[in-house]
């Protein structure tokens, strides 16, 4: 009754993730909206595939291979190769990761790998295939991981940082339970296992999954207000021309142009570091050396400098 009511608890969750990184793909047409929204999509049909046949199993234990449909290996296999595609293009998108066009191909040969490991592990009376089965997935994560935390928006976002901190810990634990289930309990089929059924599911990828659901919840709907509020926010008088001239003549850098069209918009240094997704001592550095590139403290000489600029 307990792993019944977990399982619909993180059901719900995964749902609920789904349902908001979709809304706010068709608002915004933002991509990463779209990809956090089909990584969820892989999170929740993964779960309801293991659910389905735990239940299908306790309910009628009976029931034969023949029939338990909702547990084959290609579905699963599928299942995993797009979770990982979605991986990398919400790595792309969240974090600037730029990837050579090839890389893209890897997908159709991990398929071909998976599918080759599986059918060791369905011959073998030894369960290390089925470890590397479940391995190989989280290295992926892992070399993911450690490629997004070398980026400039994991140095410059704490919330970033604390998430990559964490899914290495998870990923660490993860392993680890791979390696006592698939090792220490001799009665549990190597064939059993990967077929993902009989209370397989590692509780700490689970555990992950929400982590990265309850994320996305909260930066979708944080960034979805954010452009609310850019929306209502009035443009102002100043001219298009007279912001990239000034810019041009204090030579500012790209992120301090970011930040300087943001404070020409009356953001806070709060909402500063929420749409460009930096920590709020970097924003107060790119706004000192405006501030000092200018010759000035205030934003209203900032936007008189601006419209001079227009006139000019």
């Amino acid at each position: 009754m307990v792993l019944f009511v977990f399982n619909i608890v993180v059901l719900i969750i995964f749902a609920l993730a789904m349902v908001v990184a979709a809304f706010g793909f068709v608002q915004t047409k933002d991509r990463l909206f779209l990809f956090e929204a089909l990584l969820v999509a892989c999170f929740l049909l993964d779960t309801f595939i293991i659910f389905a046949a735990e239940f299908l199993f306790n309910t009628y234990p009976n029931v034969g291979p023949e029939y338990n449909f909702i547990s084959a290996p290609e579905v699963k296999i599928v299942f995993f190769v797009i979770r990982q595609l979605a991986y990398l293009l919400v790595a792309k998108e969240l974090f600037g990761l730029e990837y050579p066009k090839w890389l893209y191909g890897i997908f159709p040969l991990l398929f071909v790998l998976y599918w080759n490991i599986y059918a060791q592990v369905a011959v073998s009376v030894s369960r290390f295939p089925a470890w590397v089965f479940y391995t190989v997935m989280q290295a992926y994560l892992l070399v993911l991981v450690i490629f997004c935390s070398r980026t400039e928006r994991a140095r410059e976002s704490s919330n970033l940082k604390r998430l990559l901190r964490i899914s290495l810990v998870f990923l660490a634990l993860i392993v680890a339970f791979d390696l006592v289930w698939l090792f220490d309990l001799n009665e549990l089929n190597p064939f059993i296992a990967i077929m993902g059924i009989a209370y397989e599911n590692n509780i700490f990828e689970t555990a992950l999954h929400v982590m990265y659901c309850i994320f996305i919840i909260g930066s979708v709907l944080k960034r979805f207000d954010e452009r609310l509020k850019e929306r209502e926010r009035p443009s102002g008088t100043l001219s298009e021309e007279g912001v990239e001239a000034a810019i041009k003549d204090l030579r500012l850098t790209k992120r301090e142009e970011e930040v300087f069209r943001l404070l020409l918009e009356d953001c806070s240094y709060q909402e500063i570091c929420d749409t460009l997704v930096v920590s709020m001592s970097t924003v107060k550095s790119h706004a000192h050396n405006i501030y000092d590139k200018a010759g000035c403290s205030r934003r209203s000489d900032l936007r008189r400098l601006v419209s001079s600029r227009s006139h000019s």
